[in-house]
């Protein structure tokens, strides 16, 4: 074993036993002590209310497509193109959805 190896190895075991001993009391807060959780304002709810009136929570479509890594629809059908409108990058090449799907 190589002197490099033994002493990358003591310095990571030093880290891990100097980790296990850290006192969180002098940690600094990442919640400042005015911003601790309170209820909403009628306003909010009222606003939340009917913005949830307005949403097609009936339609699941999006809530699967967004569990399955869907984002949004790209942009000029995945072609980016330079200044002069040439295409430099094409991204439909990675467009699976006209092949048949794998065995399972």
């Amino acid at each position: 074993m190589s002197r490099k190896i033994v002493i990358t190895s003591i310095f990571a075991l030093l880290l891990v036993a100097a980790a296990g001993r850290f006192d969180t009391r002098f940690a600094p807060t990442a919640v400042a002590k005015d911003s601790i959780k309170k209820d909403a304002t009628r306003a909010s709810k009222a606003a939340n209310t009917a913005t949830l009136k307005t949403l097609p929570f009936s339609d699941r479509q999006s809530f699967k497509e967004a569990k399955r890594g869907f984002i949004a629809p790209l942009l000029n059908d995945g072609v980016v193109k330079n200044a002069e409108g040439r295409g430099i990058w094409d991204l439909r090449i990675w467009d699976f959805n006209g092949f048949p799907s794998s065995p399972s």
